[in-house]
């Protein structure tokens, strides 16, 4: 009941002073209950960001005008659209918090700017996989191919990547996959499936390593951080002579690109929330693929050349 004393407490000129609130705890709290599903990460992003417009800001309080400037003269100069993403989001989140409107009355926001597709997409060809598969074997760390494998078939953010859970890998099943994973970023509900060749080295992983909560686990028992896939691929990179720019994005990519089915199925197999996403950044034009339409749709069959007969006998 101690506790409760300092509420009822009536001392002559006194009063009861409530703690001061922390305004980034209060903030994350704020964009937690509102958006209903932002991880602990994006929310410590978000902050950054904020920390960073209060020390540009000097104090002062936040207003349209001032807010205008920042972004015309910080954020245009230094960022690229695809990195102003996250920053508007934040700071608006920040303006909502403070209930800061502008001259209309208005909610004040900052534009979000349209993402733009790579100016030249990276893509993962096959003697490069079989040059990083092959380092990754030479190495010997089970663990680190099972990564590269299980990167390569489930084409999934490297945040997810490291978060699945041990209990919702099915190897077993007649088509091996991942039950159930719901993704960090999008919320998707996705079921990517793995190949026998990813099985049979999840299989000698699972047995040597034993992890117990998550599929990829730190030798203390915790989930890796979502640079980790970076670094692992950079090492393999570089130890096999490749160039050190094949990240967790450029298996998506080429995932996206060689799919030979519907886009949708392949928006469950990565994790994709909007398959417009798949078409802008991820899915490239691939050259045979673009013939075989091509041909199917401009040299109907009676026109097309026909290949010799292997009866005829002048081919004998």
């Amino acid at each position: 009941m101690h506790r409760f004393r300092r509420f009822f407490a009536r001392k002559a000129g006194g009063h009861v002073t409530p703690e001061p609130l922390d305004e980034g705890a209060a903030f994350r709290a704020f964009v937690r209950r509102k958006s209903g599903n932002v991880s602990e990460e994006t929310l410590n992003r978000y902050w950054a960001y904020v920390e960073h417009l209060k020390e540009w800001l000097e104090g002062e309080d936040p207003t349209p005008a001032n807010i205008d400037t920042y972004h015309e003269r910080v954020l245009l100069r230094k960022y690229v659209p695809n990195s102003r993403v996250s920053i508007c989001s934040a700071i608006n989140w920040w303006l909502r918090f403070r209930k800061i409107r502008d001259e209309e009355d208005e909610p004040l926001r900052l534009p979000i700017p349209e993402t733009e597709a790579a100016e030249d997409p990276r893509t993962l060809a096959d003697d490069e996989w079989k040059s990083l598969r092959a380092d990754l074997q030479r190495h010997g760390d089970l663990r680190e191919l099972a990564l590269a494998m299980v990167q390569r078939d489930t084409l999934l953010r490297p945040c997810d990547l490291v978060a699945i859970p041990l209990s919702l890998v099915v190897l077993d099943a007649d088509h091996p996959h991942i039950a159930g994973k719901r993704q960090k970023k999008t919320g998707a509900f996705v079921k990517p499936f793995i190949s026998r060749d990813t099985v049979a080295v999840l299989r000698r992983y699972i047995s040597a390593y034993k992890p117990k909560r998550f599929l990829f686990e730190t030798d203390e028992g915790k989930a890796f951080h979502r640079r980790w896939p970076l670094e692992v691929f950079r090492r393999a990179c570089k130890r096999a002579g490749l160039p050190e720019d094949i990240t967790s994005r450029v298996f998506r990519r080429t995932g996206a690109t060689n799919w030979e089915g519907d886009v949708k199925d392949l928006a469950a197999q990565g994790g994709w929330k909007d398959v417009k996403t798949i078409w802008k950044h991820y899915r490239q034009v691939k050259e045979d693929r673009h013939w075989d339409a091509f041909e199917k749709t401009f040299e109907p069959p009676d026109d097309r050349p026909k290949p010799p007969d292997p009866e005829d006998p002048a081919f004998r």
